[in-house]
Formats: C-alpha cells, sequence, structure tokens
C-alpha cells in the first residue's frame, strides 16, 4: 500500500469534484431548505418578534424526514460520475494496484461527503441570516413556542425542533451531533454506490439507494420497531430521545456502532469486489 499514490488519486478526483457542474443540485436544495425550514421559522419570527439562531436551520433539516429523503439523493447525484474512470484517471489507475486505488476512493468519499455537508450547512445560514442569528444557544422561539401558542401544539413550526432536541442536550451538541449523524448516514451511500459499481451494477446500487431511503423514512414516520434496521432513523437525533426525560429511546451510541459496522461490512465487501475488477476507460 502506497500512501502517496492513495493521496495522489484521491487529490484529483477531488479537485475535479470541487468543479462539478452537478454541485448545481445545491441551488436546488436550498430551495427545498427554504420552503420546509426557514420559511415556517420565519413566520415564527414574525408572530413572536424573536430570532433563531442560525445554527438551528441545520439541526432542523437534520431531523426532517423529508429533507433526510431528498439530501442522499441530491449527494449521490454529484457523485455519480466517481470513480471516474476518464482518459486521464485511467493512466492513474494502472500504475496503481487495485488495493491503492480502492483505498483512493474511499478517501475521496470522505472529503466528497464533508464538502457536501459543510456546503449545505454554509446554505442553511446563509439563507437564515435575515431572521437569524449567530447564537450557540437554543433561542426562545424554540424552547417557548408551546407557551406562547399552546393552541399550536403540534404544529409544523413546533415539530420542526421538537422538545426531544432542546430538552435533552445543548444547541451545539445537537448540531455537532446532528452533523456527524447525518455525514456517517450520506457516506454508507456513497459506500453502497461504490460497491455497486464495483460490481458493475452502478443501476441497480441506485435503485437499492432510494429503496432504503424511501422504506427507512416511511417506517420512521410510522414509528415501526423496524426502522431501526434502516440507516435513516439512526441519523435522526430527536427520535433517539423522549420529550421530557433523560430516558433514551436509543442510545446514541449505537448509532455510531450501526454506521460503523455497516461501512467495515459494505468496505471489506469492496476489497474483495475489487480483485476481480477491470478497469476500462471511458
Amino acid at each position: 500500500m502506497r500512501l502517496r499514490k492513495i493521496i495522489s488519486l484521491s487529490k484529483y478526483e477531488y479537485a475535479l469534484y470541487l468543479k462539478n457542474y452537478k454541485m448545481i443540485i445545491l441551488l436546488v436544495l436550498s430551495v427545498f431548505i427554504y420552503q420546509f425550514i426557514i420559511s415556517p421559522l420565519d413566520k415564527a419570527v414574525a408572530q413572536t418578534g424573536i430570532n433563531y439562531s442560525v445554527f438551528e436551520i441545520f439541526i432542523a433539516l437534520s431531523n426532517s424526514g423529508v429533507i433526510l429523503m431528498i439530501l442522499p439523493l441530491a449527494f449521490i447525484f454529484v457523485v455519480s460520475d466517481y470513480p471516474l474512470k476518464n482518459s486521464n484517471s485511467f493512466l492513474y489507475i494502472i500504475r496503481m494496484d487495485r488495493i491503492n486505488w480502492i483505498c483512493s476512493e474511499i478517501i475521496f468519499a470522505l472529503k466528497a461527503t464533508a464538502t457536501f455537508l459543510l456546503l449545505t450547512v454554509l446554505i442553511c445560514c446563509g439563507l437564515g441570516f435575515s431572521n437569524g442569528k449567530m447564537s450557540l444557544c437554543w433561542s426562545n422561539i424554540t424552547v417557548q413556542y408551546n407557551v406562547l401558542f399552546p393552541k399550536l401544539k403540534g404544529s409544523f413550526v413546533d415539530q420542526l425542533l421538537p422538545g426531544n432536541l432542546y430538552n435533552q442536550m445543548s444547541l451545539i451538541k445537537c448540531f455537532l451531533l446532528s452533523f456527524a449523524l447525518v455525514f456517517l448516514y450520506l457516506f454508507t451511500f456513497s459506500m453502497i454506490y461504490l460497491l455497486f459499481e464495483l460490481k458493475k451494477r452502478k443501476g441497480l446500487g441506485l435503485l437499492i439507494i432510494a429503496a432504503i431511503i424511501l422504506t427507512g423514512t416511511v417506517l420512521t414516520g410510522i414509528d415501526n420497531r423496524g426502522k431501526w434496521m434502516l440507516p435513516t432513523a439512526h441519523s435522526i437525533i430527536w427520535i433517539h430521545y423522549t420529550e421530557y426525560y433523560r430516558d433514551s429511546v436509543m442510545n446514541i451510541g449505537y448509532s455510531f456502532l450501526y454506521y460503523i459496522l455497516v461501512n467495515i461490512v459494505i468496505i471489506i465487501n469492496a476489497f474483495m469486489e475489487c480483485k476481480c475488477y477491470s478497469f476500462e476507460a471511458k
């Protein structure tokens, strides 16, 4: 295993990834973020005159079943051209052995996932600056909305940031946990996609990813116990906790362990598939 070759190829693909025209999907994603999260929060600001924290936008996003159904699809769309197999990358690949190549693709996936998610956070903060503020504490609009408007308990605004979040942990802890879990959520799908690329069944891989996302979203929505078998539930913090008590429904540490084990299994399978993978330049 040669670290220089691994880093070199991952840097080459990452540089192309940053210039990828498919990043425009983030503009489409920003429309969904505005409609499903920021617009309701802005209406709550108009009702109360209280500003929210811009970090609450990303937390609401990462705890929304609808957005978490759209987000991985947008991410897979952006990385759908990878691993690259054009004439330039083909020259890189034939100078490396298969182990080096697959390691470089895993490193690329880590960087691509982190970049996509960081850009999503920046979009959330940027769109929310008109009525939001840079605060590391839960806003009163989140904590006291039910007190100010008891008749609106259970409304869409109330459900964006439920008590399962602000009654259980600080804003900064919730933000960091949300980022970490959504990162693992997206990275898992990138590994599934890579595995099926190695099998030369990319189309089937996309169908399986879509089926996992849809099934996970439905099971989470109807609160079926089977939801814990799929990654969607493990990426949503609020369903790990009850609203008022410190007792957790599911220990959040188990969700991290779930992602680690799932990705280890997928990566091991990817290494096995890579041994008989034939490189073909497009």
